[in-house]
């Protein structure tokens, strides 16, 4: 009996360590987090791009000794337009969720462009059918698209649920949607870290399934969100000029413009909802334009002041994909884009550094008029959602890792959600 005692006390005790270790390490992985908050609060930069401490940092993220063995370390899937980096490492940095396209805000055309390859399909686009699904699934009406579902669909399956009829809360909410499978959402990334692992490179031999080429289809998730938003402020952070309900004075004030000019922008911007109507807008009064003041609004004009105006009255909106930080997957998939204009893009990238406007998408040459006026709606030279995904361990190399979004977009980052996992 006393033997059976001791046994008891021995498991019991071997239990209550582990069960310390493991919290240890989620707050080693807290520390993580922590940390992460604490970079993405100093970045005081209006602009959001890969050469940003959030995006990769060695020293802040990569094992980061706490003392006395514990360590965290944070990191992100790999950068898929660098080949040296592709299927070898984590990126030891943040994930922003306006690399990404929102599939709360994007149009049907822009569904329809994003990839859809899964196993063996590279080249292949969403079908249709799911693009439609996903608007019905997201939007407030009881009225199905040609290719998707509503309620009664989703009522008479063998386990029923409701259907959303609003924005999509996770990204994983997408496995619920009318012809979203794991296939289609996370291609041959069964362990959704972006690293090609053996497992995922050796045809059927083993589980997931994969085609065996030596490359990792993501899937939708590599290049789908539903966090990010486009805040309706400059990159100073002040409101921006709303030219259909501002008054002369601003407009003379903030933009040189003449007495003239901002009176016809007024009037041409009520009821307007794009921006590049207004363009040809000019001051047509006996006056004129003095020397020093803007007479007409042209399409340079708007470029070059792309971030400070607006016709909208959202204070938020679901976000524009980031010009910075998009992959081309995610850049491929903006309707009306060519390929010579995504290369350009990833080429300024790689040469001249960020973008610090979309305006610079034509004042550089990476578009004509014409297709910057095409365009330049669905981009943003910022982003304001972030993923953290911090890894803590202990001595003896109990781990935990805890995965959330944060959103930096106030005076302080906050954190939207977070999980907890081994």
């Amino acid at each position: 009996m006393l033997l059976g005692l001791n046994r008891a006390a021995r498991v019991s005790s071997a239990a209550s360590a582990g069960v310390v270790e493991e919290v240890h390490a989620r707050w080693a992985a807290r520390a993580g987090v922590e940390t992460a908050l604490a970079v993405l609060a100093d970045d005081f930069s209006p602009l959001d791009g890969r050469g940003d401490a959030w995006w990769e940092d060695a020293g802040a993220f990569e094992d980061v000794d706490l003392g006395n063995g514990y360590t965290f370390r944070v990191t992100s899937p790999p950068d898929p337009d660098n080949p040296d980096a592709v299927d070898v490492t984590r990126r030891l940095g943040l994930d922003d969720a306006a690399s990404r396209v929102n599939v709360n805000g994007a149009s049907g055309r822009w569904l329809r462009g994003l990839p859809a390859g899964g196993v063996g399909g590279a080249d292949l686009r969403l079908d249709a059918a799911v693009a439609d699904a996903i608007q019905d699934w997201r939007d407030g009406n009881k009225r199905a698209r040609a290719g998707g579902a509503e309620r009664g669909y989703y009522a008479d399956l063998d386990f029923p649920y409701e259907i959303r009829n609003g924005p999509l809360r996770t990204p994983g909410e997408l496995l619920l949607v009318k012809g979203v499978d794991e296939a289609l959402l996370y291609g041959e990334d069964a362990d959704r870290d972006g690293v090609l692992s053996r497992p995922e490179n050796d045809g059927d031999e083993t589980l997931p399934p994969d085609d065996g080429d030596g490359r990792l289809e993501r899937g939708l998730a590599a290049v789908t969100t539903v966090d990010s938003y486009e805040a309706g402020v400059d990159a100073l952070g002040s409101p921006r000029t709303h030219l259909g309900e501002t008054n002369r004075a601003a407009l003379q004030t903030r933009f040189s413009f003449s007495a003239g000019l901002a009176e016809a922008v007024i009037e041409a911007a009520d009821n307007e909802d794009d921006l590049f109507e207004l363009v040809g807008t000019r001051d047509e009064s006996d006056d004129g334009a003095g020397d020093d003041e803007v007479g007409e609004l042209t399409i340079e004009w708007l470029a070059q002041n792309w971030e400070r105006v607006t016709l909208s009255d959202e204070e938020r909106a679901p976000g524009r994909l980031n010009l910075n930080t998009a992959s081309r997957a995610a850049l491929e998939s903006v309707p009306r884009i060519r390929d010579d204009q995504v290369q350009a893009i990833l080429d300024r990238r790689a040469s001249g550094g960020d973008f610090v406007s979309v305006g610079e998408l034509l004042t550089t040459g990476v578009t004509t008029e014409r297709d910057f006026e095409r365009v330049a709606e669905y981009f943003t030279v910022s982003s304001n959602v972030f993923s953290v995904h911090s890894v803590g361990r202990t001595p003896r190399g109990t781990s935990v890792t805890i995965d959330a979004t944060v959103d930096r977009g106030g005076t302080t980052p906050v954190v939207l959600r977070w999980e907890v996992g081994r």
